[in-house]
């Protein structure tokens, strides 16, 4: 949820860059409490899909949580740079 945050500020308040996902573009032309409640339930649904694949089949469950973690913490980085090299 913070990439969603510092992405939507660093987009349409700061200027300071531009979502590079064709994907989520759309997300973020949204009003910001619209943009905020979708974001909500995309993380909901990917929650849901993360623990039936849990309950399922933990081994897979682990290898689909890090590799979501570390793409979450690069870009969390990345956002971070980002802000700091503007400032």
């Amino acid at each position: 949820m913070l990439d969603f945050l510092l992405s939507y500020f660093g987009i349409n308040y700061i200027g300071c860059i531009e979502e590079a996902n064709p994907a989520m573009t759309w997300l973020f032309e949204l009003p910001f409490i619209l943009a905020l409640n979708t974001r909500i339930i995309i993380g909901t649904i990917i929650y849901e899909l993360l623990r039936f694949i849990q309950v399922n089949t933990e081994i897979t469950y682990k290898c689909m949580l890090i590799f979501a973690l570390g793409v979450e913490n690069y870009i969390i980085f990345l956002h971070a740079t980002w802000l700091t090299l503007y400032f």
